[in-house]
C-alpha cells in the first residue's frame, strides 16, 4: 500500500515538474486576476505601498542570486543566504533556476538572433511572456546539474513552492504575495524587451537608466552588462549591488 502511495506522489511530482512552464503561467494570471480585485474591487490601493518592497525583493533573489552569482557566476553568495533563497525563489513564482540560469546563458550566446535567441524585442509582448513555456537546453547550466541544492530546488520544486507560498501569505497576507508574483515575473519579461530596446542598450550610463535602476531594476543597464557579463556591479546606481553584493568576494 505504502508502496502505490510512493509511486504515485513520485508520477504526481513528475507531472509537475514536465508542466512548471504551464503552472507558473497559470499561477501568473491567477494572481493578477486576484490583484485586480482586491484593487480595484475591493478599493484595497494600499497594497501597492508594497511596491518598494516586493522590488527589492526581486531584485536580490533574481538580479543577484539568479542572474549574478548563478548565471554569470560574478559573487560568491554564500551558503547561508543560498539556501534560503534557492528555497523560496519558487514562492516567488521564479522558475528553477537550473532552467532560469539555462535560458538566460542561451540568450547571450545568441543575443537579438531571431530564431535562437529564446527572448527579446525580435518577438512580441505575449510570446515573451509565455517564454516559461519554453525548453531548456540544459547543457548551458552543466556545472549546476553538479550542484546538490540546485538538483533538489528542481526536483521538489512544487513542494517548496507550497511551503513558500504558505510562509509568504501568512507573513505578509495574500494580496502582497500576488503583488510579488505578478511584479516579479512583469519585470522579468519587461526586461527581456526593454534591455534590448535603445534604452537599455545604451553602452554609456544615462539618467533615464539611472532612473529606473532606482524604480525598476538596475538590471535596465543591459547594454554595459552585456559588454561585461562577468562584472558584479551593473551600474552606477545598483542597489543591490550596494546593499548585498559589495560584501562578498566579487568581480569588478
Amino acid at each position: 500500500m505504502l508502496t502505490k502511495i510512493s509511486n504515485l506522489l513520485t508520477k504526481f511530482n513528475d507531472f509537475l515538474l514536465v508542466n512548471t512552464g504551464k503552472l507558473l503561467l497559470s499561477v501568473f494570471w491567477g494572481c493578477l486576476a486576484y490583484l485586480i480585485y482586491d484593487i480595484a474591487y475591493l478599493g484595497n490601493w494600499q497594497t501597492l505601498l508594497w511596491y518598494p518592497f516586493v522590488a527589492f525583493i526581486g531584485w536580490v533573489v533574481i538580479s543577484a542570486f539568479y542572474h549574478r552569482a548563478l548565471a554569470h557566476p560574478s559573487w560568491e553568495c554564500p551558503d547561508w543566504l543560498k539556501y534560503p533563497f534557492a528555497f523560496f525563489a519558487p514562492g516567488l513564482g521564479v522558475t528553477p533556476a537550473i532552467v532560469w540560469c539555462s535560458l538566460h546563458r542561451e540568450h547571450h550566446r545568441h543575443s537579438d538572433i531571431e530564431g535562437k535567441d529564446p527572448h527579446g524585442p525580435a518577438y512580441s509582448w505575449w510570446k515573451n511572456l509565455h517564454i516559461l513555456l519554453y525548453n531548456p537546453k540544459f547543457m548551458y547550466s552543466k556545472n549546476l546539474l553538479r550542484d546538490p541544492l540546485m538538483v533538489a530546488q528542481m526536483k521538489q520544486y512544487w513542494s517548496w513552492f507550497l511551503i513558500s507560498v504558505a510562509f509568504f501569505v501568512s507573513v505578509f497576507g495574500a494580496n502582497v504575495w500576488a503583488l510579488m508574483v505578478v511584479a516579479l515575473t512583469a519585470t522579468q519579461i519587461s526586461i527581456n524587451m526593454l534591455g534590448h530596446y535603445p534604452i537599455g542598450q545604451q553602452r554609456k550610463e544615462n539618467i533615464k537608466q539611472h532612473i529606473l535602476s532606482l524604480i525598476y531594476t538596475p538590471e535596465i543597464y543591459h547594454g554595459q552588462h552585456h559588454d561585461k557579463p562577468n562584472r558584479a556591479k551593473l551600474g552606477s546606481f545598483d542597489v543591490v549591488y550596494y546593499t548585498l553584493i559589495r560584501f562578498f568576494p566579487h568581480k569588478s
